[in-house]
């Protein structure tokens, strides 16, 4: 009954990276998935049975290894410098929006999204791969970690349905990415629905997010609703 599946980023990974997440080079395929020829047969298949395909795309940072071995963004002014960070260049503060843009997420070397080169690329290999594959939207990964006016950008160059993740149970937080991008991840609504049926938390929390969220966002219909990913356990 499925019409739809979000599937993991698809990029060529550093080694360890079977998951996705850590990026080296945005031209080729991670081959423990498999191949392009893979990937473009199972969005056919997907497609003969009703099916759309969502796409993981990660463009706040790239995987822990020396730069130089980073396919394209090979020199460190594709990259926020370390010195604008505390604690080796980590993210520290969450509420300190500078330091969630420029520092680097769990260590990962977090592309400098300002940079034209890094957002010309960027578009560029998106672009290719949703061409070349037919998938038919993109989950953005780490969106706050990006800075606004790179998602407006992209929004006008990549002309596919979008849903984003704001991974905070704040409405507020999110909902300033919902114009650039068509949808979100219902963080907020996550953390109620957690709350509730997983530490008998009072239901009122579920009413009170749905308020505020319909106070925040631009469209709450659209709006990615679940209860577990590969971030949050059920």
């Amino acid at each position: 009954g499925f019409d739809a599946i979000w599937i993991s980023p698809v990029v060529e990974n550093i080694a360890n990276g079977w998951h996705g997440y850590w990026a080296k080079n945005f031209q080729k395929i991670n081959t423990n998935f498999g191949t392009l020829a893979d990937l473009q047969d199972l969005v056919k298949e997907c497609h003969k049975r009703g099916v759309l395909v969502m796409m993981d795309w990660v463009s706040n940072h790239v995987g822990i290894v020396d730069i130089s071995q980073i396919d394209t963004f090979n020199s460190s002014e594709y990259y926020h410098p370390c010195d604008s960070c505390p604690s080796w260049c980590s993210i520290s503060d969450y509420d300190n929006m500078a330091q969630v843009e420029m520092c680097r997420l769990s260590g990962l070397l977090d592309l400098n999204t300002e940079h034209p080169f890094v957002v010309s690329k960027l578009k560029s290999f998106v672009a290719s791969i949703i061409k070349s594959t037919g998938v038919d939207a993109l989950r953005l990964d780490t969106v706050p970690h990006v800075n606004l006016n790179y998602w407006e950008d992209f929004r006008s160059s990549v002309n596919t349905f979008m849903m984003g993740e704001v991974f905070d149970g704040r409405a507020e937080r999110g909902a300033a990415f919902q114009n650039p991008l068509d949808s979100l991840l219902w963080y907020p609504m996550y953390y109620a629905i957690r709350n509730v049926f997983g530490s008998k938390a009072d239901a009122s929390q579920l009413d009170t997010v749905l308020k505020t969220s319909r106070a925040s966002y631009l469209d709450t219909t659209v709006l990615g609703n679940f209860v577990d990913n590969h971030d949050n356990a059920r």
